[in-house]
């Protein structure tokens, strides 16, 4: 019977690990998994693209399913494997020539995976740094920026004032109809039950 061992990590909860303090053990983000995937399955395709008609049909037709951007076309399997071919810096003119050499194509899924997650990685520490710049410069006081800025105007602001307006005269208009309405309504009701009685 096999043994489960348990690790106890001394992590509380309330300790939050920023993804900077992660990035030593360099494991791979899940960004990587999906293109690294997509080129491992082309390699595949475009082996046995002369040998059968499905790969043909997986590699050139169109999806049916799934999502795409709105008002794009729906993309074809080759669209989007152009688009992690460019990602990685692989030649999207050349992949099939590259992808009959095994060595050479795993090399080169490997070496552009790499050089993908290297830029991810400054993009992300970048994005951090300038976020922290932004929330360690000294905001102005309110008086300055009100002088800066002038008040909010315009078309869509004379609007929702004048929406306002309509909605608040409407609203005093319908309950003084309702008002008028119920008066006559109980008016005659009493008039009616004290005729007939």
């Amino acid at each position: 019977m096999a043994t489960v061992e348990i690790i106890r990590l001394k992590v509380k909860g309330s300790s939050k690990l920023s993804p900077l303090s992660l990035s030593p053990s360099l494991s791979p983000s899940l960004y990587l998994h999906l293109p690294f995937l997509s080129l491992f399955l082309s390699l595949s395709l475009s082996l046995s693209l002369f040998l059968c008609v499905l790969p043909k049909k997986i590699l050139y037709g169109e999806l049916a399913i799934g999502t795409r951007p709105r008002g794009a076309p729906k993309m074809r399997y080759k669209d989007q494997l152009k688009r992690t071919l460019t990602l990685t810096n692989i030649s999207s003119s050349k992949w099939e020539e590259t992808a009959r050499d095994r060595m050479t194509w795993r090399r080169s899924i490997r070496d552009g995976i790499a050089d993908f997650e290297e830029r991810r990685r400054e993009n992300e520490e970048a994005r951090r740094r300038r976020r922290r710049e932004r929330c360690e410069r000294p905001s102005p006081p309110l008086c300055v920026l009100s002088a800066i800025i002038p008040p909010p105007t315009g078309p869509r602001k004379s609007f929702k004032i004048k929406f306002r307006q309509f909605s608040l005269s409407l609203s005093i208009y319908l309950s003084i109809y309702l008002s008028i309405y119920l008066s006559i309504y109980l008016f005659f009701v009493k008039f009616k039950s004290l005729s007939f009685s």
